[in-house]
């Protein structure tokens, strides 16, 4: 067989570390995932090279993160491919296998990938970063916004008690609303869980199946800090628009009625009437992640 330049660059592209040199399976992943990256940035759909390397890659995160089968759920798995392609909306989501069934998402990774992409993400996110560290990260916010990459933001309303299913290191569940702007008063609509077992790790996403009541008091004081940002507002306009500081003051008390909601919110969930259901809700999804 007569190897052309052109297909011997390629192969020296994305080869292994040679055999002298061993790397784990994480770190050969990640070498040819970031010269995939590199190498075929613009690629145009229907790139022969850039598919066939494009598979090579999915090969190797299949290597480093072992495969996951639950009832219901496809096996083996789909690559989330969209954290290879920066031409994508969810480009630098987490690298996984992601497994969806019906009202549920699941990414599984390992403990390495999660850590290597925060580093990752924080190098690059300016001054959106989140804690590096387990479990702390799965209680930020952004973590859940940029990790499956939905098309809105996770905005956090409340941590649900669950129990750690045997073997697991970690297992956390909280609610969350997903909107593109400040999600107010607008109750909870989906359930979150991560799971750590050893190196492996899950995470979730689940429609909530349950409704909440909203606290009148989180009401109440929410209505009266958005007055106050609907006045500042007012205010900006009768000075025809020449004082920043005055609608500096609206969007701030807008963001702060909104943080402020939801914590009032969480720190209600355990008193909401369908707790219980909740609760269920959650532990069976944590459960599931084994």
């Amino acid at each position: 067989m007569r190897i052309t330049p052109s297909l011997l660059c390629f192969f020296l592209i994305f080869s292994a570390a040679p055999a002298a040199d061993p790397v784990s399976p994480t770190d050969t992943y990640m070498m040819a995932r970031d010269r995939y990256i590199a190498a075929f940035k613009d690629a145009a759909d229907g790139d022969k090279k850039a598919e066939a390397a494009l598979g090579g890659v999915e090969r190797l995160l299949r290597a480093a993160v072992p495969a996951w089968t639950s009832p219901g759920f496809p096996s083996p798995g789909e690559v989330n491919t969209s954290c290879l392609d920066d031409n994508d909306l969810g480009f630098s989501a987490l690298d996984g296998l992601a497994y969806d069934a019906g009202d549920t998402s699941v990414i599984v990774t390992s403990r390495e990938l999660l850590l290597r992409w925060l580093t990752r993400h924080n190098a690059e996110s300016g001054n959106d970063k989140m804690p590096v560290s387990i479990p702390r990260v799965f209680r930020a916010g952004n973590f859940w916004t940029y990790s499956s990459c939905p098309d809105a933001a996770a905005q956090l309303t409340g941590m649900v008690l669950v129990k750690a299913p045997p073997g697991a290191d970690v297992a956390i569940a909280q609610t969350a609303a997903f909107a593109q702007v400040p999600a107010k008063d607008d109750p909870p609509s989906a359930l979150l869980a991560a799971v750590v077992r050893g190196d492996r790790v899950f995470i979730a996403r689940q429609k909530l199946t349950v409704t909440f009541d909203k606290p009148e008091m989180c009401k109440k004081a929410l209505d009266q800090t958005l007055a106050k940002s609907e006045m500042a507002q007012k205010e900006y306009q009768a000075a025809k628009e020449k004082d920043p500081k005055a609608v500096d003051k609206s969007v701030q008390l807008k963001e702060l009625a909104d943080r402020d909601y939801r914590a009032c919110f969480a720190q209600h969930l355990p008193t909401q009437k369908n707790y219980a259901a909740l609760q269920k809700q959650a532990q069976t999804l944590v459960d599931l992640l084994r």
